[in-house]
């Protein structure tokens, strides 16, 4: 009989990941970037959230005050949800692998640059912790299935769930960005379960299943 591990819930909001070159670019060559004072509990194990914010323009409409996820990657990168993606007029690529082009336009108070979004939106993620991973036996870029609801009546799965592991306090959750969360009737803090068993498995040995019933 599976197992079912529980693991909470975060609402992925949109956020950017600034490269170095590019928050120079934004805010200004002698801008020192400051911690956010309460960051969300469920904060992308191995980031951190800055207090700056950023406004991300398309064809047709713009959202103030987007968040900024730390450290400094190499390339800048927007995560938004679908819903983002229309409303500020980008075009569907790729309707089924939820690719959206051309880009999107970051202003911030010193400049602005222009971002491809030619990746998809996935909108789910399992992210843990090394700590985390070692202890359920997760492998990174591994496919899991995870159910959320309040009863087996009442509930969602979301199959072939990417694992991210990343990070090295003790901490993990199951990310879910707005729409997802909407369309499963859950938010943050909730909790989602992870079944373990030997059965339909995801990933090799131990193996990782959830069965049917996110700055």
């Amino acid at each position: 009989m599976a197992r079912e591990i529980p693991v909470p819930i975060a609402v992925n909001n949109r956020h950017i990941h600034l490269s170095e070159d590019h928050a120079r670019k934004v805010f200004g060559e002698s801008h020192r970037f400051s911690l956010d004072p309460s960051p969300d509990r469920f904060l992308w194990p191995g980031h951190t959230l800055w207090r700056e914010k950023v406004t991300l323009a398309g064809p047709s409409a713009a959202i103030p005050r987007v968040s900024i996820l730390g450290p400094w990657p190499e390339k800048t990168t927007v995560e938004m949800s679908c819903a983002d993606a229309y409303h500020l007029g980008l075009v569907p690529h790729d309707v089924k692998a939820k690719k959206f082009l051309p880009g999107v336009t970051v202003i911030g108070p010193a400049g602005s640059i222009f971002v491809s979004t030619e990746y998809p939106v996935n909108g789910r993620w399992l992210c843990a912790s090394k700590v985390q991973a070692e202890k359920h036996h997760l492998k990174n870029d591994t496919r899991v299935d995870v159910r959320v609801g309040v009863s087996p009546d009442w509930a969602t799965t979301f199959h072939q769930v990417q694992v991210i592991v990343d990070g090295e306090r003790d901490e993990w959750a199951f990310y879910l960005d707005p729409d997802a969360a909407s369309a499963a009737s859950v938010r943050t803090g909730e909790i989602a379960h992870l079944l373990v068993g030997e059965e339909k498995s995801s990933v090799s040995r131990p193996q990782l299943q959830v069965s049917s019933p996110l700055l």
